[in-house]
């Protein structure tokens, strides 16, 4: 897939939160962890080991906890 600009490809992300019910309720925390991942992509921003486990333990777990819990559903 060819990447169209600053992180932003053909599709887009926003609408599949918007399309799928269940994943609304971790939009902010796929947000942030979208924006510091293309801060440090494209801006090289550097990140102290501290912010990295903050970044797993609020963001990152929390997207995936959330994912497993409707993945196993019926």
């Amino acid at each position: 897939m060819r990447n169209t600009g600053r992180g932003h490809f053909p599709h887009n992300s926003g609408h599949v939160f918007q399309q799928q019910q269940n994943l609304k309720p971790i939009y902010n925390q796929y947000r942030v962890l979208k924006t510091r991942s293309e801060n440090a992509r494209y801006d090289l921003q550097q990140f102290s080991p501290a912010e990295v486990r903050t970044l797993i333990s609020m963001e990152l777990e929390g997207v995936k906890s959330h994912i497993l819990r409707v993945s196993q559903k019926p």
